[in-house]
């Protein structure tokens, strides 16, 4: 009888400690409040350094369409409101900067916002057409690069040193590719490619040199290098043959 009667009471116990626990998690995310966003809010990105929200507005024809809200996250309140590019979709934060970073799907570049001043300080353009086509992005906090995927299926790596875009990676012209996600630890970015229904597994290098944007790629260093090359061979052709004539007229 006694050991029905303890037995119970730590079934008791028990109920009474699992209640107290689903009470605490349904406390913890309880709704106490709301923000009236400047735009039609679609991502959104956290500033660690500045406790500040940024809320990218995507969608056309809605009042802030193609900015960036700032928000603070000590009254919740917007701070600002930032123009960058045409229908803007995902947005990026710089840990090691104070930047962020922002794809616009309709233009053909990046906006990068600093934390500091809450202006655009630089815009990377894509190398190609990609109106339309930039998607997801994600930050690598280690090396400070970051991804950006397009739907024409190619990710681009940008180097925050430089503000420019470094390398590409093609995925597949089907791919339509989406978002990414990085590991860190294991240095590999995930990519959804939504038009084939796959998910790409990519093994991302540190840049461990000084880094060439691709607006001059390599094939364009060496086509300069050799028209350098080239003018100055002509240029002493000419001098020898200058020399050698006037040699000539002065025998004569």
């Amino acid at each position: 009888m006694k050991d029905l009667k303890k037995a119970s009471l730590v079934s008791i116990l028990i109920a009474i400690v699992l209640a107290l626990s689903v009470a605490s998690a349904v406390h913890a995310l309880a709704l106490f409040g709301s923000i009236t966003a400047v735009g039609s809010p679609s991502s959104i990105a956290y500033d660690s350094g500045k406790g500040e929200i940024y809320v990218v507005n995507s969608y056309p024809n809605t009042s802030g369409y193609g900015t960036v809200s700032v928000i603070s996250d000590s009254n919740n309140t917007v701070l600002e409101s930032i123009t960058v590019g045409g229908y803007p979709i995902y947005a990026a934060y710089d840990s090691a900067k104070g930047e962020i970073f922002v794809t616009n799907s309709q233009d053909n570049f990046i906006s990068v916002i600093s934390d500091s001043t809450h202006a655009v300080v630089a815009s990377v353009t894509f190398p190609f057409n990609e109106a339309y086509g930039s998607w997801g992005i994600a930050y690598d906090s280690a090396d400070g690069q970051v991804f950006v995927a397009t739907q024409r299926g190619t990710v681009y790596v940008l180097s925050d040193s430089l503000n420019a875009l470094v390398e590409t990676a093609p995925l597949g012209s089907n791919f339509n590719s989406h978002c990414i996600a990085y590991d860190v630890a294991k240095k590999e970015m995930f990519v959804t490619n939504n038009g084939n229904g796959t998910v790409s597994v990519l093994s991302v290098s540190p840049i461990t040199s000084h880094p060439t944007a691709l607006g001059l790629s390599s094939l364009g260093l060496i086509l300069v290098v050799v028209a350098v090359v080239v003018v100055t061979l002509c240029a002493v052709a000419l001098a020898v043959r200058k020399s050698a004539r006037t040699r000539s007229d002065s025998k004569q």
